[in-house]
């Protein structure tokens, strides 16, 4: 007789989790026997996403959530948190002499004489923006494993911090870009020692991928890579701490051979920080992330009645349900307060806003200024008649 065989384990609560939440589509697919489903979970309703009412709860209002402050969480890091960082580090680490003295003199001066060295204060903010203005200087201010580009020049970037601990993250964000990832990251991590001496690269972008491709600690395929219209592989520029040139805009997306305008709205040449920007060497096009990963397949929703699910199902999803209902109003304000801080640094950083910038270096000038006056006069004896 032909043995039996066994059957496949049943799915775990973490999977059925994950699947409900972010691929509805193939939860029925995990599920083996009818027996086991109907012992655990009752028998889900499916209906189209579009069709489901505004004011009812289902497992896309979780995915939803999550979806959006992964966004703002990503925006606020690449944006601000990574950018600090980077100057930090150039600052502490004396990449530029003249900078990094300057700092360490207004900080002595400042502990000898703090009440008027502060009233330079406003001239150091006409200061960094000036040097922010400058795309070069600060492609090499800004140099971060989490925002260079993942091109040559970024392969440069990295080269240049001389750390191979800070070039393993931005070849795994390579590795994962391209579709692929990293099974043992202790074998990438001894690969990284080799990709650069003295501050440079040891071998050209290009060179790195097709060497890359063949370690056998790369899984390649994962996922698709992103391409643009004719197929030639798009590189990731970042979302704006690295500038390729003054301003892009997003050439639309690439929906079967043809392009469709922008899904994101980005039609007008910008910085456009926090968003993500790809671009083709080759064809010289550009798109934003919206339109490289494709638009989000509607697909379906799952429904659940949480009166007919187990107790501790029961409990799980309204605890959930009143998680995300509170949230809610503060992640809209979060949300706000991120988009206005990202506009008001784009406009201070765009090459075209140069009124803007100049009115910023003369209201830190006159405001230096006032404040030496101000100094002088409470140290002045007319300042002591008025104590």
């Amino acid at each position: 007789a032909k043995p039996m065989e066994p059957e496949p384990p049943l799915p775990s609560m973490g999977r059925l989790l994950f699947e409900a939440l972010f691929n509805p589509d193939q939860l029925l697919n995990i599920c083996h026997t009818e027996e086991w489903y109907a012992c655990c979970l009752p028998e889900p309703e499916f209906e189209p996403a579009q069709d489901v009412e505004d004011d009812t709860f289902s497992l896309k209002d979780v995915r939803d959530f999550y979806e959006e402050c992964a966004d703002k969480k990503n925006a606020t890091l690449t944006c601000f948190v990574w950018p600090l960082h980077s100057i930090f580090l150039f600052v502490v680490e004396w990449r530029d002499l003249f900078l990094s003295s300057a700092i360490v003199i207004y900080w002595w001066l400042l502990c000898l004489w703090p009440r008027f060295m502060l009233c330079f204060a406003p001239m150091w903010v006409a200061l960094w923006l000036y040097l922010l203005r400058d795309r070069d200087y600060s492609n090499i201010l800004l140099a971060h494993e989490q925002t260079a580009p993942l091109t040559q020049a970024g392969l440069e970037m990295m080269a240049s911090l001389q750390s191979s601990k800070r070039m393993v993250r931005w070849l795994r964000r390579l590795v994962k870009d391209r579709g692929a990832w990293v099974d043992r990251m202790p074998s990438l991590t001894s690969y990284a020692v080799l990709t650069h001496k003295d501050g440079l690269p040891t071998l050209t972008f290009d060179e790195l991928l097709k060497d890359l491709w063949q370690r056998p600690w790369i899984s390649r395929r994962v996922q698709r890579e992103k391409r643009c219209e004719k197929g030639h592989v798009l590189r990731l520029l970042g979302t704006g701490a690295y500038r390729l040139d003054n301003g892009w805009c997003c050439d639309g997306m690439v929906s079967k051979g043809a392009l469709r305008p922008c899904e994101a709205g980005i039609k007008q040449v910008g910085l456009h920080l926090g968003t993500r920007r790809y671009h083709c060497p080759v064809c010289k096009v550009n798109h934003c992330g919206v339109c490289t990963l494709g638009e989000k397949r509607q697909g379906t929703v799952m429904k659940v009645d949480t009166s007919k699910l187990p107790l501790g199902g029961s409990v799980i999803m309204r605890a959930i349900k009143d998680f995300v209902t509170e949230n809610e109003d503060i992640l809209d304000t979060l949300k706000e307060v991120c988009d206005y801080a990202l506009r008001a640094t784009e406009r201070l950083l765009d090459p075209e806003e140069t009124k803007l910038a100049l009115r910023v270096y003369s209201v830190s000038c006159v405001a230096t200024l006032a404040l030496l006056a101000t100094s002088l006069l409470i140290d002045s004896t007319l300042g002591f008649i008025l104590r």
